[in-house]
């Protein structure tokens, strides 16, 4: 700040209160001009969207989907880390490049075009590329694509925003395939149950063969009368069918006696016969019917025109129904013993067709008790399903022989049973329960029931043990192969069943606990920082029905994790534990310490067991069993340590402690934007503070402006009275004298006050 006074035509430059004149001599100050430098407004809008786009960057660069930038031709501007890790390119490699190097060739012409015309119109995009990795591999982009305009409305960039989906695309597949399984495996259970007569149930068969593979021809042979026939057949020519009729038992061609699927072109030489490429095959398929006991009882023959047509996966399914369609011509055959598999196979149908459309665990057991009628040799019929810790059985539910359902544990197995049903998934027969020694310890529930032979099948899915059916005579009964083979169909529709339900639930808990934890964080902003911990730990013990929990908040400045919340402990915890050592934990020390160093959640099965495990002296009066430890961390970020804690071995499923680190990912975001919130209120607190201390400078401006006028008024009054006061003081009277002598003291006086406050209004 620069100020300037006039005095008698001379300028003086004020500086730190001195006034000098070009003579040196010192003056009053008639008056100043003050120059003030202030900060550009538009530069601080400036700085604050430079920082907000480094923030935008950042984000972008940390996150998971893959992100790149073109220009409005299509070259590529940026990519982010995501990016370079699904396809394989480098930041170097894929800028300049048009995102034509992930073409795949699988897509036409056509879809490009599509795609380029719409988002050239200014719309977004959304669909699913089949794409080509930088190494060859292929892969599935699920893609958002949108333009980017300028002030005027013209697209100059597009943004794409990509999700590697081929996981999912790969589990639909499968699922579709498995569904197409069932779905044909039913069909053909339902042509097994409604077809008495041979003829159509060999037509529905080669239907539902043609319809599944979806070529034009086929045929089915079967053996009768020593001979091997072509008993029905669709779309081959007269021709064709005379060369394939009929053929002799001991003499069947090679090309019927092994399954094959043979793809060769019309100029080859190979397996197919020669009457066959006269009719133009180029694909075939056999598969033959062999029973159990290698009697080779028929063949389905599958053809086309074309090459290459026979997907595998259809022709497993055919394969996977092959033993049933083998049966079915058994029956045909031994129509005396088809009574009793008819009887069977409408059990399991009706069983399957009941447990299909439940929902509730409940419900599919008891259709299972319900179903199994006394005719098929169980007189009482048990279900045992594992607890979550997947170490031991317990009876769900048992149908005793009088009818009775009880829902509670009535029957559990030895440690030896459960071995055979875990490691080898195999059935086990007991003939006499009472001389078993795996079964004294149950021998008043067997003398009180009357319980005399046992058969237990394992429920086996994706080939682990689930459970196990239980079935029980009230007589001695020696199981055949047949019964077997009938309870092990059964225990593996309700194996399917029971896990259906499990998923199902599963997927509507998690759906709940999802609703209930976006529900929580959004009330974060209202609670106070330091109850954060607690409402985080009460959110578990609701949300997870976690029995109690600990949180470790963590402190920056000395890198350390310290104890600040407890839950559902029967003693002050927090109060009692604060004192002890493993209250504060370093970044890297023990188990939580280094959990929280590595960011990963760490499950402890069994926290006797585990040496790293650092406790508290009352843990002991808590039945502590088992922990998972979990960070909270958003954008690598660390903001404390949730330990949630069972009282069981094992306490945590792997379902539960999927949802776990779900429940951290949501808390430590909800966590992270309350902190923001109270950064962003006292933020606001210092803004408003800054503000009224602006207020008040702006004030004492002010009142320097007025009292700069009131000295430059009282400085112009002074001058004619002090040179009135020096022309009076050269009078010789006396009188006058001290009349003037009074005056220059009066106007000096004034002058000293006027100069204090000129210097009361000087800056600094």
């Amino acid at each position: 700040m620069f100020s300037l006074g006039v005095e008698s035509g001379n300028r003086f430059r004020l500086k730190k209160g001195n006034q000098m004149n070009k003579s040196g001599l010192k003056n009053p100050v008639f008056g100043h001009l003050s120059l003030v430098r202030e900060i550009d407004p538009q530069q601080k809008v400036l700085d604050r969207e430079a920082r907000q786009l480094e923030l935008f960057k950042k984000a972008l660069e940390h996150a998971g989907e893959a992100l790149f930038i073109t220009d409005v031709y299509g070259s590529i501007e940026w990519v982010n880390p995501a990016f370079t890790s699904i396809t394989g390119y480098t930041f170097e490699e894929a800028v300049g490049q048009n995102p034509r190097i992930l073409k795949s060739g699988v897509h036409p012409r056509e879809f490009y075009e599509q795609f380029w015309n719409h988002i050239l119109s200014g719309n977004v995009w959304k669909g699913v590329f089949v794409n080509r990795r930088k190494n060859g591999e292929i892969y599935y982009d699920e893609r958002t694509i949108a333009p980017v305009f300028d002030t005027k409305g013209r697209i100059t960039h597009f943004v794409a925003i990509g999700e590697d989906i081929t996981r999912r695309i790969q589990v639909e597949e499968s699922l579709k395939a498995y569904s197409a399984h069932l779905e044909v495996r039913n069909r053909i259970l339902s042509f097994l149950l409604e077809k008495r007569d041979l003829n159509e149930l060999l037509v529905c068969i080669l239907e539902e063969a043609l319809t599944l593979t979806g070529v034009e021809f086929g045929g089915i042979h079967f053996v009768e009368d020593g001979k091997v026939v072509l008993k029905v057949w669709r779309g081959i020519s007269d021709e064709f069918r005379s060369h394939v009729l009929f053929y002799p038992v001991d003499d069947i061609p090679f090309w019927m006696k092994e399954e094959r699927i043979v793809h060769e072109r019309l100029s080859e030489n190979g397996v197919t016969p020669e009457f066959a490429k006269q009719e133009g095959i180029q694909s075939w398929a056999c598969i033959p019917f062999v029973l159990p006991t290698g009697e080779f009882v028929g063949a389905l023959m599958l053809g086309s025109r074309k090459y290459g047509v026979f997907d595998e996966e259809k022709v497993d399914v055919l394969r996977g129904v092959k033993p049933l369609l083998s049966h079915a011509i058994w029956h045909a055959k031994v129509y005396s013993e088809s009574q009793r598999r008819l009887l069977r196979l409408e059990v399991l149908r009706n069983i399957d067709r009941a447990i299909i459309q439940q929902l509730d665990l409940k419900d599919v057991v008891n259709v299972v008790l319900s179903g199994v009628p006394k005719d098929l040799g169980a007189d009482a019929v048990a279900l045992s399903l594992f607890d979550k810790t997947k170490t031991q059985l317990y009876t769900f539910s048992m149908c005793l022989p009088n009818g009775t359902v009880i829902d509670k544990e009535a029957f559990r197995l030895s440690e030896g049973l459960l071995y055979w049903f875990l490691e080898e998934k195999k059935p086990v027969i007991i003939y006499d329960l009472s001389t078993d020694p795996r079964m004294q310890m149950y021998r008043d529930i067997i003398h009180r029931w009357k319980l005399i032979s046992y058969l237990g099948v394992p429920l086996v899915s994706k080939n682990r043990t689930i459970g196990v059916l239980h079935l029980f005579t009230v007589r001695p009964k020696v199981f055949e192969s047949e019964d077997i083979e009938f309870f092990t169909t059964l225990a593996g529709q309700t194996a399917i069943a029971l896990e259906n339900v499990r998923m199902y639930q599963e997927i509507y808990r998690k759906s709940r606990v999802l609703e209930e934890l976006l529900n929580v964080q959004s009330t974060f902003s209202t609670v106070p920082v330091r109850d954060l911990p607690q409402v985080i730990l009460n959110t578990a013990r609701t949300s997870l029905q976690v029995e109690k929990a600990d949180f470790y908040i963590y402190d920056k400045s000395k890198n350390t994790l310290r104890l600040a919340a407890c839950s559902g402990f029967s003693t002050n915890r927090l109060e009692a534990c604060l004192s002890e050592p493993a209250s504060i934990v370093k970044l890297g020390e023990g188990i939580i310490g280094r959990a929280a160093l590595e960011r990963r959640a760490v499950y402890i099965g069994d926290i006797k067991s585990e040496p790293r495990w650092r406790g508290f002296s009352l843990d002991s009066l808590e039945s502590i069993r088992s922990a998972h430890i979990l960070p909270l961390e958003v954008f690598e970020e660390l903001l404390g340590v949730v330990v949630l804690f069972s009282s069981k071995v094992n306490g945590f499923s792997e379902f539960e402690r999927e949802l776990t680190n779900l429940f951290s990912h949501y808390m430590a975001v909800g966590m992270r934007m309350a902190l923001l919130i109270d950064e962003l209120r006292e933020t606001n607190k210092l803004l408003r503070q800054a503000q009224e201390t602006l207020i008040g400078q702006e004030r004492l401006k002010a009142l320097g402006q007025m009292a700069s006028g009131i000295v430059h008024d009282i400085n112009n009054a002074l001058v004619p009275v002090m040179l009135s006061a020096d022309m009076l003081a050269k009078y010789t009277d006396e009188t006058i004298k001290k009349v003037a002598s009074g005056l220059k003291r009066t106007a000096e006086d004034m002058a000293r006050t006027v100069e204090r406050l000129r210097f009361f209004m000087l800056p600094g």
